[in-house]
């Protein structure tokens, strides 16, 4: 006879025990908040990055890479400037 396990439960669980933490062996979330800053006013701060995780493909990875080779940006702010770019409407739509 196999224990049925609620998955959503499971994982809640892990999640509000800090099982993520301990699994990765530190007592620090691995994800923190980074202020943008402006690179034309030096210091000032535009809004607060939240590290993620996504999956891409190779082609992406490549096109990312030398996108960044041909500007003044990191492949954070290339990833960022695609994405705003790509969700204008949606992003025009919030604000």
């Amino acid at each position: 006879m196999s224990k049925g396990y609620n998955t959503d439960e499971v994982f809640k669980n892990f999640m509000d025990t800090g099982g993520a933490d301990k699994v990765n062996g530190s007592s620090k979330p691995k994800t923190k908040d980074v202020p943008e800053v402006n690179k034309e006013n030096k210091g000032e701060t535009t809004e607060v990055l939240r590290q993620r995780s996504y999956y891409l493909t190779d082609g992406l990875l490549k096109a990312i890479t030398l996108k960044t080779a041909e500007s003044d940006l990191d492949k954070s702010g290339v990833v960022r400037e695609a994405l705003k770019l790509y969700l204008a409407d949606i992003l025009e739509k919030m604000n």
